[in-house]
């Protein structure tokens, strides 16, 4: 009765085949890993209302205007926690002169590239608090959202180079 229930060993040849084939794939996913990871945007009242699902990849920090970038927000609070990541489009980049004005446009160098001022109420200030201009800083980049409503730069101001992820692109 005990034969039954023994195992046969299985040849070494066949055991280093599958060692191997799992061990790759195991590779291929610490690699896929170590460059790229999921974000999901599950806010529903999104500044990029085209997509929900982005692949960021953490290897791709150089920054290219009109690319979306994935970060951790600073000074965002109360609208969002400190440290949270955030993904938006590049619209400025070090040297590039800002201007908010009174009528609520927001410029970079002269070019109209969003307006309003919609969350200035979730603040607790005037719009006017925002209006200004200056010149972005070296190691530092000015981010939007395709929407008049969006959190960004307008309210918080730039983003340096150590609070970068990475590229996002949009899957769907």
């Amino acid at each position: 009765m005990g034969r039954l229930f023994r195992k046969q060993k299985e040849p070494w040849g066949e055991f280093l085949v599958k060692a191997w084939a799992l061990a790759s794939v195991l590779l291929v996913i610490a690699l896929f890993t170590a460059r790229y990871h999921f974000a999901f945007d599950s806010q529903e009242d999104r500044c990029l209302p085209d997509y929900r699902f982005y692949l960021i990849d953490k290897w791709d920090t150089k920054m290219v205007r009109h690319n979306l970038y994935a970060f951790r927000g600073e000074g965002v609070e109360p609208v969002f926690r400190d440290g949270q990541g955030m993904l938006k489009k590049l619209a400025g980049l070090p040297g590039d002169r800002v201007e908010i004005d009174n009528t609520e446009q927001i410029l970079i160098n002269n070019e109209l590239i969003a307006t309003g001022l919609a969350a200035a109420e979730k603040l607790g200030q005037a719009n006017s608090a925002f209006y200004g201009q200056g010149e972005i800083g070296p190691g530092r980049y000015w981010f939007t959202g395709e929407t008049e409503n969006s959190f960004d730069s307008r309210y918080w101001g730039t983003v340096s180079d150590d609070q970068i992820i990475g590229r996002a692109h949009p899957i769907f």
